[in-house]
């Protein structure tokens, strides 16, 4: 499996090159550079080339996190969705300031339940 993904990788990187390798051709028939340098700078190129984006691939730390995440979210969501409740996001940091003791806007339901309990505690406060 590993080999197969490595050789993918290798073929991505390979195409990714091709742009890079026709401006270097360009330059080297511009500058009139020997053969010899050519294939020494192009192939020092390629290899630094592929070092750097294979080593950019995600870890399998970074992919375990990634997956805990979502995960977490999609927790989240169910867990909104089961209670019939809706996440609200405020676009300015200043509505949250001006809503701090007014929670009636951000208990949003199907039900009316939720909202007199939102307004109970609004009471209360």
């Amino acid at each position: 499996m590993f080999h197969l993904h490595f050789n993918l990788l290798m073929i991505f990187l390979k195409k990714q090159f091709v742009p890079l390798e026709h401006q270097l051709t360009n330059l080297f028939s511009k500058y009139n550079i020997s053969k010899a340098l050519r294939t020494e700078i192009q192939t020092k190129i390629e290899d630094q080339f592929r070092y750097l984006f294979s080593n950019s691939t995600p870890s399998d730390l970074q992919q375990q996190r990634a997956l805990y995440e979502k995960n977490l979210i999609q927790t989240i969501r169910s867990s909104l969705k089961k209670n019939n409740l809706i996440l609200r996001r405020l676009s300015m940091a200043y509505e949250l300031l001006s809503n701090v003791l007014s929670l009636v806007p951000f208990i949003t339901s199907k039900y009316s339940t939720t909202w007199n309990i939102g307004q109970l505690i609004n009471k209360i406060l």
